[in-house]
C-alpha cells in the first residue's frame, strides 16, 4: 500500500504542500477529506461532567423575536449530497435502496438533472450554490487555486477563503430580516467574516492525524480503582502529537482460570471511573482536549499480553458559532467526528467496512444536528451538506479494468459498498425528515455535482518541469527565479499559472515573452497522449481570455485552464520523474460540468411545490438561490447569475 503522504497527493483538493522559494521553506498543513462500515450502532461517547455545559438554551442564541424580522410563509431546508450524481442516485430510487429519497418525491417533483458549474468540485461548486454566481463572481475557482499576491508556489485552499463578489442567500436573506442557518455547509464557517448565517456550524476543525497504533504492555501501576480482572492488569500509553497523552488499562474479564486478556480501558488520566471500555473489534469514542472539546474515535484491533492494536481517528473539534451554540451542541451531541479515513484505508489501517462505519457515525451526527438546530430555532432558511456519495465515490466506484486491483468480483462488493452509503444517506435523510414539516416548509434534495470512475494519475507539474519551464531544486523545491509556470490542480482540472513580470511577487516572464509561453503550455497540456492507448488526456485546454463561457473569467483563474478526459486525476505533486501512474482511488470529478457523469440530482418537495410524476427540464446549480429568494420574498443579491426555476417560482 502507498503510504500517507501519497494520500494525501491523491486528494490534492483537501490537502496542502510542502512549497518553498529558493531557500526559505513554508508549510501548508495538509488536510485530510471533508471532505466518513456497516455497523448501525454508534460509539458509546464518555463525555467528562465536569466540561458539560447548562442544558438550557443560552437565551443570547435563541430564535429571534418575529416582531424584528419578516415572517415568510414557509421555510426552506437544502440539503446537499455531495457528488450524488443523478442517473446513480434516481436509479437507487428506483430499486429501493433509497426509499426515503423516493417518498420525498412523492411529495414533489424532481428534474430531469441539475447541471453544475465548471470545474465541477466542491468548493468551487457548493459557494456557487449557495450564493447564485458563478466562480467568475464567488472567486472561488477551483478547490485549489493561486493569488497573485502570494508566493508564486503557494495555493489556496478553496474551502477556507471567502468569496469576492458575491455573497451565500444565507446572507442576503439575514439581510432581509430572515432568520438563516448554515449547517456544515461548503463556505458556512466562523472563520469566514461576512459570510456567516445567524447559527453558523462549519465542517470541524482538526487536531491531529489519525494513526494505527502498537501499544506495549507492562504491568499496570498508578491506576485509581482497577476494576476486577482475573488475570494481573496491564497497562501502556501512547502520545498523540498536540494533543496529549493516552493512557490504556487492559485487562481480563472471564472467568475461566486462563490468561485471556479482552478488554481495554481508555483515557486521558489514569483513571478507570472515566475511562471507555472497549473489546476487541469495538469503536468508542474519548474527548482528547477538555478546553476545546476535542475528541476522536478508537477502534481496538487486537489485544495480547505483550501488545495492544488500536487505530484512532482525526481528532476535531467544533467549529461554530455563536460559542453558546457551540457549548450547547458539543454537550447534546458531543465533539464532531472524523469521517471517512482514505489514508487510513489505504495505509491497511483500517478495512472497508471500518471505512463505511466512520462515514455512518459523521453523517448521523451531522444529520441529527442539522435537524435539532432546524426543530430549535425555526430559522427561515437552512442549508447543510452530507459527504456519502462523495466519499463512497471516491472510495468505491470500481468498474474499469485499467483500476487498480480490478477484478469482477471485487467490483461487485465496493458496488455494495456504494450502496450502504447510500442506506446510510437515506437514513440520515430520514432523521433530518422528523424535523420538518413539510405542509410548512420546502425541502430541497440537491447535489454540487456527479462522480466518474478513474484509472491514471497525471502529474501536471512534471509536464511543465520536463518542457523547462519549471524549475525544482534536489528537494522538489520551487527555484521561483528560474521557474516559469506552475500548475495548482484539483481533481479533473487544473490552473496553470505563468510567472509574469508586474503580477507576481518574483515574476521572471516579461509581458512580451507571455504569449509564447501560453501557447506553449496550451501545445504541452492539448498534444498530451495515454502512452497505453495514445489517446488524449485532456478534453480542452484554454487560455484565460476564453474563459468567460465557462464562467471562470476572474484573476484567480489561471492563464491556462484545463479539464481531462474521464479516466485521469490531475495532480500537482512536484518532482516526479514521471507522468502517469496507476491511481489508487477510483472516483474523481472536475470535469466539463456538461457531461452526463457531472450532473447531479435536485428533488423539490412540500410546501408551494406541485406533485408531479414527470420531471421537470433541467436547472443549474446557480439557480437554487435565486429559487429560494423568490419562495422567501426577497431580493437577491446583485451579484446573482442564476434564475428562478420557472416551473417552480412561476403561477
Amino acid at each position: 500500500m502507498q503510504k500517507r503522504s501519497i494520500w494525501l497527493i491523491v486528494t490534492i483538493f483537501f490537502v496542502g504542500l510542502i512549497l518553498l522559494s529558493g531557500c526559505q521553506t513554508s508549510i501548508q498543513t495538509p488536510s485530510p477529506p471533508l471532505r466518513s462500515p456497516t455497523e448501525t450502532i454508534h460509539p458509546t461517547q464518555t463525555l467528562p461532567t465536569e466540561t458539560f455545559v447548562p442544558t438550557t438554551i443560552p437565551t443570547q442564541i435563541a430564535a429571534i423575536p418575529t416582531e424584528t424580522r419578516q415572517v415568510p410563509e414557509r421555510s426552506v431546508f437544502l440539503i446537499s449530497w455531495d457528488a450524488a450524481r443523478a442517473d446513480f442516485i434516481y436509479k437507487l430510487m428506483e430499486d429501493g435502496t433509497l426509499p426515503t429519497f423516493a417518498s420525498v418525491l412523492k411529495r414533489g417533483v424532481r428534474a430531469e438533472y441539475a447541471q453544475t458549474i465548471d470545474p465541477s468540485l466542491t468548493a468551487a461548486a457548493h459557494n456557487s450554490m449557495s450564493s447564485g454566481s458563478s466562480p467568475s463572481h464567488t472567486g472561488i475557482v477551483s478547490n485549489a487555486f493561486h493569488l497573485p499576491k502570494d508566493d508564486f508556489y503557494w495555493y489556496r485552499n478553496g474551502f477556507d477563503e471567502v468569496m469576492d463578489n458575491a455573497e451565500p442567500i444565507w446572507v442576503t436573506a439575514s439581510k432581509a430580516g430572515l432568520t438563516t442557518a448554515a449547517v456544515f455547509f461548503v463556505g458556512g464557517s466562523p472563520k469566514h467574516e461576512g459570510q456567516l448565517a445567524d447559527y453558523t456550524i462549519g465542517y470541524g476543525i482538526r487536531d491531529a492525524y489519525s494513526e494505527q497504533r502498537h501499544v506495549d504492555l507492562e504491568k499496570a501501576e498508578d491506576w485509581e480503582t482497577t476494576p476486577q480482572t482475573y488475570s494481573p492488569a496491564l497497562s501502556g500509553s501512547f502520545s498523540i502529537k498536540d494533543v496529549g497523552r493516552v493512557y490504556l488499562l487492559v485487562l481480563d474479564s472471564t472467568d475461566d482460570a486462563t490468561e485471556n486478556y479482552d478488554s481495554v480501558l481508555l483515557n486521558t488520566e489514569k483513571k478507570s471511573d472515566q475511562a471507555i471500555n472497549l473489546k476487541q473489534n469495538e469503536w468508542g469514542s474519548m474527548v482528547l482536549l477538555k478546553r476545546s472539546y476535542a475528541g476522536a474515535d478508537f477502534l481496538i484491533q487486537e489485544i495480547t499480553s505483550k501488545e495492544v492494536t488500536l487505530f484512532h481517528s482525526n481528532v476535531y473539534h467544533n467549529n461554530i458559532a455563536p460559542s453558546d451554540l457551540r457549548d450547547v451542541i458539543n454537550q447534546r451531541f458531543g465533539f464532531f467526528p472524523a469521517g471517512p479515513d482514505p489514508y487510513a484505508m489505504g495505509d491497511g489501517w483500517i478495512t472497508e467496512d471500518d471505512f463505511i462505519h466512520m462515514l455512518e457515525r459523521q453523517s448521523t451526527y451531522m444529520a441529527e444536528v442539522a435537524a435539532w438546530v432546524y426543530d430549535t430555532y425555526h430559522p427561515d432558511l437552512l442549508m447543510t451538506w452530507q459527504d456519502n456519495f462523495d466519499a463512497a465515490g471516491h472510495a468505491f466506484l470500481m468498474v474499469d479494468e485499467r483500476q487498480m486491483d480490478y477484478s469482477s468480483e471485487k467490483a461487485a462488493q465496493y458496488a455494495d459498498y456504494y450502496r450502504q452509503a447510500g442506506a446510510i444517506a437515506d437514513k440520515s435523510l430520514s432523521l433530518m425528515l422528523e424535523a420538518i414539516d413539510l405542509d410548512k416548509t420546502t425541502l430541497i434534495i440537491g447535489g454540487d455535482h456527479g462522480m466518474a470512475p478513474i484509472h491514471s494519475v497525471v502529474y501536471v507539474n512534471t509536464i511543465l518541469e520536463q518542457a523547462g519551464l519549471l524549475t525544482l531544486d534536489a528537494q522538489s523545491h520551487v527555484v521561483i527565479n528560474k521557474t516559469k509556470a506552475f500548475a495548482v490542480a484539483s481533481g479533473g482540472a487544473v490552473h496553470i499559472y505563468i510567472n509574469l513580470i508586474g503580477r507576481e511577487k518574483e515574476g521572471t516572464v516579461t509581458p512580451e515573452e507571455y504569449p509564447q509561453i501560453q501557447q506553449q503550455i496550451i501545445d504541452l497540456f492539448t498534444n498530451l497522449k495515454d502512452p497505453q492507448t495514445g489517446d488524449p488526456v485532456f478534453e480542452r485546454v484554454l487560455p484565460h481570455d476564453q474563459l468567460a463561457p465557462l464562467g471562470l473569467d476572474h484573476p484567480n483563474s489561471g492563464d491556462v485552464f484545463a479539464q481531462a478526459n474521464f479516466g485521469y486525476h490531475l495532480n500537482g505533486w512536484r518532482g516526479k520523474n514521471f507522468i502517469f501512474e496507476q491511481a489508487d482511488f477510483y472516483g474523481q470529478h472536475g470535469y466539463d460540468s456538461a457531461l452526463p457523469e457531472m450532473h447531479t440530482i435536485f428533488i423539490a418537495a412540500g410546501a408551494g411545490i406541485p406533485e408531479s410524476g414527470e420531471p421537470i427540464p433541467p436547472v443549474h446549480i446557480i439557480d437554487y438561490a435565486p429559487t429560494i429568494a423568490s419562495w422567501l420574498g426577497f431580493q437577491p443579491a446583485p451579484t446573482v447569475d442564476g434564475q428562478p426555476i420557472p416551473s417552480l417560482t412561476q403561477p
